[in-house]
């Protein structure tokens, strides 16, 4: 008898004290667990299409554009691989094509170029703010860094900076073009693993505001664009 009551003084101990050590170990894990945020800045690359050209209209050059900002991460579950995330960032787009704007009478005036007049270049660019809203999933877990993702989401954009640009040999057209729709909608799309993700936008607005038409032409230039490139996240 007295062996089983020295077997229970020397196991109570430990077994009390291993209790201990899970207990603070499963605190420790849910601490952690409840700390893990998918905070991210973004940066990504892409090549704009535009959609809905009038008839004569066509892209020319490398349309690029690009994006840089930061996504708070809202988790939706214990697991934390399920969140939204809103953000703030930047973005720039620029759009080559055989349209030559300018200014007259205090008018803007849209013309598409001959093919046998030769010119450096013809484009739009925008400089926006960019309010994206994303629903995320995600492989990760508190001691991952290396996962899949899907994201998908709207941003709003306002572009502070609206230019016009023509330029030849003999001419050089360059104006603050008002008749850019400056409020943006799109939806948005990116996967990947890791670092490397391809990403894709569709525009639900148009570039420009309404009525606005080609010289001698009662076709309007209702375009709008989506892009597809690379987008990287970096925690």
């Amino acid at each position: 008898m007295k062996y089983v009551i020295w077997f229970m003084l020397i196991c109570f101990p430990l077994l009390l004290a291993g209790q201990s050590n899970s207990s603070v170990e499963g605190l420790q894990q849910r601490y952690a667990d409840s700390t893990y945020f998918e905070d991210q800045i973004y940066a990504g690359m892409v090549y704009n299409v535009l959609l809905g050209k009038p008839s004569g209209v066509s892209q020319n050059n490398f349309s690029n554009g690009f994006t840089v900002g930061f996504i708070k991460d809202i988790p939706l579950n214990n697991k934390r691989n399920k969140a939204l995330g809103i953000g703030v960032g930047y973005g720039n787009n620029s759009f080559y094509y055989n349209i030559r704007a300018y200014k007259a009478n205090n008018d803007i005036q849209y013309e598409i170029i001959d093919s046998d007049v030769s010119y450096k270049r013809s484009k739009l660019e925008t400089h926006a703010i960019e309010i994206p809203l994303e629903y995320r999933w995600r492989t990760s877990d508190v001691t991952t860094t290396k996962f899949w993702r899907i994201y998908t989401g709207v941003k709003m954009s306002y572009a502070f900076s609206r230019i016009s640009k023509y330029i030849s040999s003999t001419e050089k057209i360059v104006f603050t073009n008002t008749d850019i729709n400056p409020w943006q909608l799109s939806g948005y799309l990116s996967a990947g693993y890791n670092t490397w993700n391809v990403y894709g936008s569709f525009t639900f607005t148009n570039i420009f505001t309404e009525d606005i038409k080609l010289n001698d032409s009662d076709e309007p230039i209702n375009m709008g664009f989506f892009n597809v490139g690379l987008i990287f996240y970096i925690l």
